[in-house]
């Protein structure tokens, strides 16, 4: 996977994303890049990684076709039809065992956007849902993340492939596409398992941190900004993974490589933070 971390960076806007589940680390991600080295302990660490759909860092943009169901409807009068499994030459088998059909967008139509449930003309001429999503914005797990202790994986000969080299979307699921008259949202679907439910009670760090279920989540969204009590935030940060039972080492690793590049603004010094543990964690670095 750290293999094609390094490939799939240069061309993908890639995320972390939750151990296990499909949320972002991080609020806001659609105004943030992160580093290669973020993105490599993090998926060391076990968690998950996102791409970005749409704009790709060459200007290119994809799309992705979610198949989310493996019935007969969805195979015959979408996939099947439209030649999308044929045509298609990127291809993510996801955790649910359903698909992921990478293309790219050739032709410049705003008019594309994220769509939930294709709906199609079924018998009679009226309009039936299918368990089909065309995703233009947001983002999708990439291969080396799981779900419940299974993998995202590249189907066998349909690897990983540069958005300019990938194929064209079909112009006839364009078509399909500008029938629709409802805009579905544009971020990636999230099921009530797998968010993490932060308590908004006020109280102290230490009794909020126990019924935390996901802390490296709920650290990410805390900020240090230098002149609006930034060591406060790096202060509450520590002690929220010191009170969710992390050691002093392994607070230091995840501060420094995961929270300090994507939440201090400046960002703090290895020095800073390994005195901050040190005051409040008993633990020398």
């Amino acid at each position: 996977m750290t293999s094609l971390l390094d490939q799939a960076y240069e061309h993908l806007d890639l995320l972390p994303v939750v151990k296990g589940g499909k949320a972002c680390l991080v609020r806001h991600w659609n105004e943030k890049t992160f580093a290669k080295g973020h993105l490599a302990y993090h998926l060391g660490q076990g968690g998950n990684i996102g791409a970005r759909v749409g704009l790709t860092r060459s200007g290119i943009r994809v799309l992705v076709v979610d198949r989310d169901a493996k019935d007969m409807d969805s195979w015959k009068q979408f996939v099947q039809k439209h030649g999308i499994a044929h045509r298609c030459n990127m291809v993510v088998d996801t955790a649910s065992l359903n698909t992921h059909y990478w293309f790219r967008l050739d032709r410049d139509t705003e008019e594309v956007r994220t769509k939930i449930k294709i709906a199609v003309e079924g018998a009679g001429g009226e309009r039936k849902k299918l368990p089909v999503d065309l995703k233009s914005t947001g983002y999708v797990l990439f291969p080396g993340s799981q779900i419940n202790g299974r993998p995202y994986q590249f189907r066998e000969a349909k690897g990983f492939k540069r958005p300019e080299d990938l194929a064209a979307l079909p112009e006839s699921v364009i078509d399909v596409l500008m029938s629709q008259k409802n805009i579905s949202p544009s971020t990636e679907k999230i099921s009530a398992s797998n968010t993490n439910i932060i308590p908004n009670t006020a109280v102290r760090v230490r009794e909020r941190a126990t019924r935390i279920v996901c802390p490296e989540r709920y650290v990410m969204r805390i900020c240090s900004v230098q002149g609006s009590n930034g060591s406060g935030a790096l202060v509450r940060a520590l002690c929220t993974l010191r009170d969710s039972g992390w050691d002093g080492p392994r607070i230091f690793d995840f501060l420094v490589n995961v929270w300090n590049p994507a939440c201090a603004f400046p960002e703090w010094s290895r020095e800073e933070i390994a005195y901050a543990i040190n005051r409040h964690c008993g633990e020398k670095r």
